[in-house]
């Protein structure tokens, strides 16, 4: 059943009883006046033919009967016992067969029904003053009250079938109404489930939560277009990437197979096949790295002093050495929150990155600064630098400029992209400075050890001592 049929049974039932229970109420309390009005006339005529009755010859006088709110008098019916139960006088239509005396048990002055020969009474039994045992049964037809009730009846009975279909009606169109932008939120996830990334909801009317529901879940959708496409990108210029040196690892080994060669000859095909494997692992590690960077456990970070990490990363780049390179490095002691091995993994890569493009002979600076709460770390080369139109694009994956910027040499493309997702996935980042005048400038900020400032205020306050010996 649909939340639309299941609101709308809900609000029916509530209606139904609501009103079942307010037309229940009306009933009884309009019959019960009704009732009430006639018992109080019935022994008043009563009483007053009790009272007339001796003078009378023990019958009934020709005054007018019972009054019923605004049809008039009715035709009084009556029975007059002796002591004995014997009838004196009667009307009709107890005559000439009388009920007998002890038919009516109610007590004197207390009003109640009773049938008589299929017509349906509403009478009294009042006592003749003056005259024990003797009393005096007075009645008056109920059809005039029966026949109230019954219109009644039915017209209650019509007003709640009548205003039940209407609140099932109003409540169905204004839940239709409601659940329309609903309706179409949920159909434009399913063509995106069923792989339609074009499918937008678009609201431009509605009430504001629909309207605002529907914004985000466009902006979901685009969101998750965006990395469709990134992901198709990266997976095809990864299967690129691998294509070019297994492609090379098979031709050099398909060629040395081919025919019988010199020793010289073998070596240097295995060579060239080692450095194809060579690349192919290193890619294969970079890859890893880039997809694990979001997917490792960094709840446990540590203190990490930026020297020690700047130090360790300059000895796992080989260039440094075999380019005649100077790397010049230089900084306030200072500690960031982070994990070491991603903080040695993004520098190393940055500074992979500054030496692949740095002149034979040249000179490399790596320098921090602390500004609380963060640290910022400046990986500056003697390269090139970035052209303007390649600065937007140089953290892809796999982007190669047009002076291989971002390609780390003769890498893949992914060094600067995964020191980026390193420093984000620790609440930092990697961007690249364009207020230098040549060369290329990368600077990563991380956020602080919690206990830097007091370290370091610590130190200031023991110098600021020995000068003052």
């Amino acid at each position: 059943m649909s939340l639309r049929a299941k609101m709308t049974g809900v609000v029916a039932a509530v209606t139904a009883v609501a009103l079942g229970g307010t037309f229940a109420v009306i009933s009884l309390s309009f019959n019960r006046m009704q009732q009430d009005h006639l018992d109080a006339e019935v022994i008043a005529v009563a009483r007053t033919e009790a009272l007339e009755a001796p003078t009378n010859g023990f019958d009934f006088s020709d005054r007018p009967g019972p009054a019923a709110n605004d049809v008039g008098p009715l035709t009084k019916h009556g029975i007059i016992y002796d002591a004995n139960g014997i009838v004196l006088g009667a009307t009709e239509p107890f005559v000439p067969q009388a009920p007998a005396l002890s038919a009516f048990k109610s007590p004197p002055q207390t009003c109640f029904d009773f049938w008589y020969s299929g017509q349906h009474f509403r009478g009294v039994k009042v006592e003749i003053p003056s005259h024990p045992g003797k009393a005096l049964i007075l009645a008056a037809h109920r059809d005039d009250l029966d026949g109230d009730e019954r219109f009644l009846h039915r017209a209650m009975i019509l007003a709640f079938v009548a205003a039940l279909m209407w609140v099932s009606a109003v409540t169905w169109w204004s839940f239709s109404k409601l659940t329309r932008n609903q309706a179409r939120i949920a159909a434009v996830a399913r063509r995106v489930a069923g792989g339609d990334m074009s499918a937008r909801v678009a609201l431009k009317r509605g009430d504001r939560e629909a309207a605002q529901l529907g914004s985000d879940v466009d902006d979901m959708i685009e969101k998750l277009s965006s990395l469709m496409s990134s992901q198709q990108r990266f997976i095809s210029q990864a299967a690129h990437e691998l294509r070019s040196p297994l492609t090379k690892l098979y031709g050099e080994l398909q060629l040395a197979l081919r025919r019988d060669r010199e020793k010289d000859d073998y070596r240097k095909a295995i060579a060239e096949a080692l450095e194809a494997t060579r690349k192919l692992k290193s890619l294969a590690e970079d890859l890893l790295a880039l997809a694990s960077v979001h997917g490792a456990d960094r709840s446990e970070r540590s203190e990490v002093l930026i020297a020690e990490a700047v130090a360790e990363a300059c000895s796992l780049v080989d260039e440094i050495v075999s380019r005649e390179l100077t790397v010049e490095t230089g900084g306030p002691s200072c500690a960031a929150l982070a994990r070491r091995q991603d903080v040695v993994r993004l520098l190393r890569n940055l500074i992979e990155n500054a030496v692949a493009h740095t002149p034979p002979n040249g000179r490399v600076s790596i320098s921090w600064k602390l500004l609380a709460p963060r640290i910022h770390v400046d990986v500056a080369d003697e390269g090139p630098g970035v052209p303007p139109q390649e600065r937007d694009k140089v953290f892809d994956a796999f982007f190669r400029g047009g002076a291989a910027r971002c390609s780390g040499g003769n890498g893949a493309g992914l060094g600067l992209a995964i020191a980026r997702e390193l420093a984000r996935a620790h609440g930092g980042d990697v961007i690249l400075r364009t207020d230098v005048e040549s060369g290329a400038c990368f600077r990563v900020n991380l956020p602080q050890w919690p206990g830097t400032e007091a370290a370091a205020r610590s130190a200031s306050a023991q110098h600021n001592q020995e000068l003052g010996r």
